[in-house]
């Protein structure tokens, strides 16, 4: 073949896809109201879009040997984790929420548990410091 006709078989097939593609997000658009994705239709769109008023919600302490399976769970790298955490929060104005649900609590009410996070050694095995 030709360069000049190798040039137009190239254009050719780069408008065909050009094309092609225009028609899939065309039909993309006409079909979005119908199609919803997974995330909208899942657990993950209840937690954010809140508990209805009515239903019962509480949250109470309770030990962490009371959770199953906890003694078979590796806490090697909580400590660290958290007290990373622990130092984002601790940029942030106290009065700002920690999610979407006032369950959550605010920045103020995680402050003590970052404190006594802090205050472990670092030597403090995970298991350690969770049931401390």
């Amino acid at each position: 073949m030709s360069e000049p006709v190798k040039s137009r078989a190239r254009g050719l097939l780069f408008a065909g896809l050009g094309l092609a593609g225009l028609l899939l997000f065309a039909a993309g658009l006409l079909s979005a109201p119908y199609l919803r994705p997974w995330f909208a239709q899942s657990w993950f769109a209840e937690l954010w879009r809140g508990a209805p008023t009515d239903s019962p919600f509480t949250l109470e302490p309770l030990p962490i040997t009371a959770l199953p399976g906890w003694q078979a769970e590796d806490f090697a790298g909580f400590l660290s984790a958290f007290t990373r955490s622990c130092a984002l929060l601790s940029r942030l104005p106290d009065d700002r929420p920690m999610g979407p649900h006032a369950e959550f609590g605010t920045v103020a009410a995680w402050r003590p548990a970052c404190a006594a996070a802090s205050s472990l050694a670092d030597a403090t095995p995970g298991r350690a410091a969770i049931t401390q």
